[in-house]
Formats: structure tokens, sequence, C-alpha cells
């Protein structure tokens, strides 16, 4: 499965529309967050210094340390989300972005790919949710 979207970051009610659906677990959870992935009124899209909307591929990827080698394209060193590191609304929303395809694609049930507790798919400054 792949899908190449413009990238985005959560808002402040974006957030926190993500986290209530992560902690609450709806039995159409995939459905809620991709009603809000592309919600202008819950994210803004990350633009490039062409002025173009920035784009990543959604790819399903077993292993944690092939999922750094593919966004090292995008955030390493240089590259067009490198100074973006540390946003929490940015990780947020590509947590977001692959849940589908993460689901998916594993073979696995719903409640054991999404786990028992929401720290595997939110992010924050300091403390997880």
């Amino acid at each position: 499965m792949y899908k190449s979207v413009d990238v985005r970051r959560f808002n402040p009610k974006g957030k926190d529309a993500f986290v209530t659906i992560v902690r609450t677990k709806p039995s159409n959870i995939l459905d809620e967050v991709d009603k809000i992935l592309n919600d202008s009124t819950l994210t803004e899209t990350i633009i490039g210094s062409d002025g173009k909307p920035i784009q990543i591929e959604v790819i399903y990827i077993e292993r944690r340390f092939e999922f750094a080698e593919h966004l090292s394209k995008w955030f390493g060193q240089g590259n067009s989300l490198s100074g973006l590191t540390g946003d929490t609304n940015l990780w947020d929303w590509l947590s977001a972005a692959w849940m589908r395809t993460l689901v998916e694609s594993s073979g696995q049930s719903l409640e054991k790919v999404l786990g028992k507790q929401q720290d595997r798919w939110v992010l924050a400054n300091t403390l997880l949710y």
C-alpha cells in the first residue's frame, strides 16, 4: 500500500481531536482519524521553500529502523522537514497519517496494533498522554 500526501500538522484544536480519538478508541477509529487528517480547521499544510506543499510517501514499513530510513528523506539534515523535527503537532499528524496503513497492512487485530496505551500514537513535549 502506497500513497503520496501533502504533509500537514495539527493545530491545537486538531491535536485535541486526535488525542480524544486515540484515548476513546471508537470502533470506527480509522475513519475518525481519516476525517481529521486534511480538515483545514484542524490542520495546516506544510509549505516548502519552493512555495508548494511538501509531499511524503505513506507506505507500510514493518521495522522501526526502516521507518527511520524512510523518514530521513524528509527530516535528514538539509531536507524539507529538517527544521521541524521538534514539532509535536507534525509528529502527531504523521502518526495519524500512518495509522490506517499500519493497521490494515499488519494482518493483526485493530486492538493489537493500536495497543492498550495511547502513547504509541500521541507525542507530547515532555509527557506521554
